[in-house]
């Protein structure tokens, strides 16, 4: 098991990285108390998965307020 350092909304994420199968990998962190577990092919997909999970989920970052509702 290896670890990377992920930056999500500025803040610096670690992420747990292992080879789950031969061919499949998988990351696993915590971001903003919810854990997030992805899947993928390889070291740098399931990196890239989870920094895109973990962004999408935490879109009520600071300056990317929805504008969804407002008049």
């Amino acid at each position: 098991m290896s670890e990377r350092t992920v930056t999500v909304w500025g803040e610096k994420i670690a992420v747990q990285v292992y080879e789950e199968h031969k061919t499949v990998w998988k990351a696993t962190g915590t971001y903003k108390g919810e854990v997030i577990e992805v899947k993928g092919a390889n070291i740098d997909e399931v990196v890239k998965l989870w920094r895109d999970a973990a962004t999408y989920r935490g879109n009520d970052a600071p300056g990317s307020e929805s504008k969804a509702g407002q008049d």
